[in-house]
């Protein structure tokens, strides 16, 4: 096994101690710090220390992020696994009767929102200049301490900034072949810090997926799909499910290494056998059954069935590639990840148990 990820590059931006708008919790610097020391670490992520850039508060202004993006750029080739994170306040504003999304820098003002503030078509410009062969954004933005209290970013200063950004912003990030967004959570939600935590509730999760307690292969690895599983079912757990990370791929078609696999148990622990019919499954197992044995087009038959039986027990409940979220041009990973991921959200997920042991007797 390496013992480096020499192929990995990483952008880690925190901002807490905003000068000109509402501040956030200190948290929020320990989320990027300790990312960036997680992915340095050669006794877990792996990657080359020159190949991390952190920036911190005054350090990420608008120019530095857009230049640490312009650095991931010339710095990574098709080889390349870059991977973008930012912790702090994300926002949206309505201009000209239209909703834009805007990341928000360290020397945002809400009077200038133009010049201080990310608006969503440079982020996606930005990032667009990575031609890395897979490139990872993470988002950890709209965050609300552990009282449950909405922080929005600029109010009471401008009452129409707030919130985090939209779905429509995770769609224009991950054009591009290799693209992958993980996100804190819903637009409509926010990014719990639970009280004395060290960290906020989703980087927590995702700290410790890179650490060894997602599921992996035993090569040494710890690969998307699998970091992505680990955080949707943990953070929406641990806080009475009231935040739900969203995941989102685009011409993704392999589940690939995100980091090394140095810390905890690198053995390849078998899947737990499917248990009989209810929502305990073990998931992944499931979603790697719909993998091997699936195609788009099979998904897509496979929710018409589903919603038809529902519907014969009187539930109503919409399931297509649609409205589960699934582009047509989707992987089938991503796929099988995000129909699990809506059945279990909506407590149906044993109807597709169901299903696929009608139609795979005596193997699932």
């Amino acid at each position: 096994m390496p013992d480096k990820f020499t192929h990995g590059y990483a952008l880690v931006i925190g901002v807490a101690s905003y000068p000109h708008i509402r501040p956030l919790p200190f948290t929020v610097l320990n989320d990027a710090a300790d990312v960036a020391d997680m992915l340095k670490r050669p006794d877990r992520a792996g990657y080359v220390a020159e190949h991390v850039r952190l920036l911190l508060d005054e350090q990420a202004t608008k120019a530095a992020i857009l230049d640490g993006l312009k650095w991931l750029a010339e710095q990574t080739t098709d080889e390349s696994t870059a991977v973008v994170f930012f912790s702090g306040h994300g926002g949206r504003v309505s201009e000209g009767g239209a909703t834009v999304n805007y990341l928000l820098p360290y020397n945002t003002k809400a009077d200038a929102l133009k010049d201080t503030a990310i608006r969503s078509d440079e982020l996606t410009e930005a990032l667009r200049a990575i031609h890395a062969g897979r490139l990872v954004v993470i988002l950890d933005a709209c965050h609300s301490g552990g009282t449950g209290e909405a922080k929005d970013a600029l109010a009471p200063q401008v009452e129409t900034v707030k919130g985090n950004p939209t779905d429509d912003l995770y769609d224009e990030l991950r054009q591009g072949e290799g693209r992958v967004i993980l996100a804190s959570s819903k637009s409509v939600e926010l990014s719990y810090v639970l009280p004395n935590a060290r960290n906020s509730l989703f980087t927590q999760c995702l700290l410790e997926a890179i650490d060894g307690k997602a599921r992996h292969r035993g090569d040494g690895t710890v690969r998307i799909f699998d970091l992505a599983e680990y955080v949707m079912e943990q953070v929406p757990a641990r806080y009475h499910r009231r935040q739900h990370p969203i995941f989102k791929a685009q011409d993704v078609d392999a589940n690939f290494p995100v980091v090394l696999l140095m810390g905890g148990d690198k053995s390849l622990a078998p899947a737990p056998a499917l248990t009989p019919l209810n929502t305990s499954v073990d998931r992944a197992a499931l979603r790697e059954f719909l993998v091997a044995h699936k195609t788009l087009d099979d998904l897509d038959v496979l929710c018409a069935d589903i919603e038809q039986e529902l519907e014969n027990d009187g539930i109503k409940l919409r399931i297509s590639l649609d409205t589960v979220g699934i582009g047509r041009r989707a992987t089938i990973q991503y796929a099988a990840l995000n129909l699990i991921e809506y059945l279990r959200r909506n407590g149906r997920l044993a109807y597709l148990v169901r299903r696929l042991r009608k139609e795979y007797p005596g193997e699932i």
